[in-house]
């Protein structure tokens, strides 16, 4: 539960600063109209969210 949690907060929160792109190991997540968009390729790593200061200090 604690992984959706931490999901839905970066979905909602984000506020586009690329941090998430760069350690995409796949190169699925871009920025679009200033929030990370995550492509169909995303193999659920959890790189992204580990690195998110959305959910680090959010």
């Amino acid at each position: 539960m604690h992984r959706v949690e931490l999901s839905i907060r970066r979905t909602l929160e984000c506020h586009g600063c690329g941090v998430c792109v760069g350690k995409c190991s796949n190169d699925v997540i871009v920025i679009e109209g200033g929030v990370a968009v995550i492509g169909d390729g995303c193999v659920y790593c959890r790189k992204c969210i580990e690195v998110c200061p959305v959910v680090k200090f959010g």
